[in-house]
């Protein structure tokens, strides 16, 4: 929470926070076991690492709310691939790395007050590559049209290219 928290706040800041839970190696921390030892062992384990992700994500979208960022924050939440032998895709077809429905539809849920509203459902289609500026740009009618790179999209002048690539 203290890049947020501690961020210059006259300037527009990116971060990804990818967690890896509920994938392998499955581990959680104990006090989240603790809360499902009535479970089967792996379940007890997922079902801690989920709750332990949800604490994670939660205590972000707080820190963001306590440091007035709700209504210019994008905050996008997405999965990779459908769920893995132990867990249910229903209604759909197969699973983690099958090209079947249950392989590849995945949740996705974005948060960004002033354009989505709160409760909103889409049935549209939506890949990970649409959250690339070139494509991101497209959806969103609240950003800056015609900008497709990072520096852009939140207006800050691009130094002239050195030949010498991407930095970073």
């Amino acid at each position: 929470m203290h890049l947020i928290e501690e961020r210059d706040a006259q300037r527009p800041f990116y971060l990804q926070v990818s967690f890896n839970a509920p994938h392998f190696p499955l581990a959680a921390p104990p006090e989240y076991l603790a809360k499902y030892r009535d479970l089967r062992s792996s379940a007890a384990v997922r079902a801690a690492m989920i709750d332990a992700l949800d604490n994670a994500v939660g205590r972000i979208l707080e820190t963001l709310d306590e440091q007035g960022l709700r209504r210019n924050t994008l905050v996008v939440f997405l999965s990779d691939n459908g769920a893995d032998q132990t867990g249910r895709n229903a209604p759909f077809r197969s699973g983690k790395g099958s090209v079947y429905e249950g392989g590849i539809h995945v949740p996705c849920l974005l948060r960004w007050p002033p354009e989505l509203a709160a409760g909103s459902v889409s049935q549209q289609p939506i890949s990970a590559q649409d959250l690339y500026l070139e494509h991101f740009r497209d959806w969103s009618s609240g950003l800056r049209r015609g900008c497709c790179t990072l520096p852009e999209l939140f207006g800050l002048k691009e130094e002239e290219d050195d030949g010498g690539g991407i930095d970073g």
